[in-house]
């Protein structure tokens, strides 16, 4: 059996972009707020959007969550949050039944910049217990790249001293080792994005677009089959354990830049 263990609906009806998108706008013109009963996806609207795209996966079985880039919890304040979480989830919770042998949640929380976290624990418990969810999707960041709420992370390593859900993990094929930054070493409301630092260029990935380091597009549209990484990351590893081989970028063949890091760093303490 092949599991994907992150997966985010990321072909779901342009039905719900739309709705979310009037939400937004609702947030400076309370006129035009939609109600969450304006939002109207059929059954075979979700079977429509999963079933060719879960064939050329290949997966048997993908723990299943809202779209990252739509989840945005700097956006508005915590009713916003929480009515958005709640209607993703529960699109999530639609697909598992429609294909219970497939797809099992994980849960957006309903965070928001400086609520305490505990508001999240309802979102929480009805996924859990309801929806039978096994995992959840939590933002490090609710401030959208402000880092003005605190700070939700993993352990941090005693060697290290950073959290240990934090990488850095890039070398090219040249043998060119790269760096990827988050948004917290930078100034201002930068979201989510990565920072390719190499040799004589810096790229910036935002989603499934990448720009070069003075913020100029760069046409990928003919780099692969898709322009969806996430896709793009399953299709690989999927193809690898058919083919009983080591996948492309596995953690084998970054061990040697962790290596070269650590010595770099043990130079500069």
């Amino acid at each position: 059996m092949i599991i994907d263990c992150h997966g985010h609906y990321t072909t779901a009806p342009k039905a719900l972009e739309a709705w979310r998108n009037q939400k937004i706008a609702g947030i400076k013109d309370p006129a035009v707020m939609p109600k969450v009963a304006d939002l109207k996806i059929s059954d075979d609207e979700l079977r429509e959007t999963i079933e060719a795209n879960q064939q050329e996966r290949g997966a048997d079985l993908t723990i299943f969550s809202p779209r990252a880039s739509f989840m945005a919890h700097h956006i508005g304040y915590f009713a916003i949050s929480s009515t958005w979480a709640s209607i993703s989830n529960e699109l999530c919770y639609r697909v598992s039944k429609l294909f219970p042998d497939n797809f099992i949640g994980a849960a957006m929380l309903s965070q928001s910049p400086g609520v305490d976290p505990k508001t999240c624990i309802p979102e929480l418990e009805k996924c859990v217990k309801e929806y039978g969810f096994v995992g959840i999707n939590l933002n490090p960041d609710p401030s959208g790249g402000w880092w003005t709420s605190p700070l939700l992370q993993g352990p941090i390593s005693p060697s290290l001293g950073i959290a240990m859900d934090m990488s850095i993990q890039l070398k090219a094929e040249n043998g060119a080792i790269c760096t990827l930054s988050l948004s917290f070493n930078n100034d201002g409301p930068l979201g989510t994005f990565f920072r390719y630092i190499g040799d004589t260029a810096t790229y910036i990935a935002r989603y499934d677009d990448l720009y070069t380091g003075k913020d100029e597009k760069i046409d990928v549209s003919k780099v692969d089959v898709s322009m969806n990484g996430i896709e793009l990351q399953d299709r690989e590893f999927f193809a690898a354990i058919r083919e009983g081989r080591e996948p492309n970028a596995s953690v084998e063949q970054v061990l040697p830049c962790y290596r070269v890091l650590g010595e770099l760093g043990q130079q500069l303490q």
